[in-house]
């Protein structure tokens, strides 16, 4: 298949049978990142896994690093994982309990939004 035709998924997905293309051709993984993560609604996490203020969970949305968090106010934020000038992540732990995100490149933090803890 040339790179530049449509990918024919009709041709890989069947009723009774899915090609093995689909797990792993490059092209398909692109098509999908594009089209699913790019282009809608996403579930990132649900809110019963930051209960309290400050809690804190990473996640992706296709490629992109995701802080799900609860701010003091009660309410779940989602927050880039990055620093906006180098693209550092300003978290690396996986989940815990923070007032603040800070790049240790820059020393810039991000508060978890209605936080006094800093």
């Amino acid at each position: 298949m040339a790179s530049n035709e449509p990918i024919n998924y009709s041709d890989l997905v069947r009723e009774d049978r899915v090609h093995s293309r689909v797990y792993t051709d490059q092209r398909i993984f692109e098509d999908e990142m594009e089209r699913v993560f790019h282009h809608g609604w996403v579930f990132v996490g649900h809110a019963s896994e930051i209960p309290n203020s400050g809690d804190y969970r990473l996640a992706f949305v296709g490629r992109y690093p995701i802080i799900m968090v609860r701010g003091d106010d009660g309410e779940v934020r989602l927050l880039s994982n990055r620093c906006r000038h180098r693209a550092n992540t300003v978290c690396q732990l996986e989940r815990g309990n923070a007032g603040f995100f800070r790049c240790d490149y820059h020393g810039w933090s991000t508060a978890t939004m209605a936080s006094s803890r800093q």
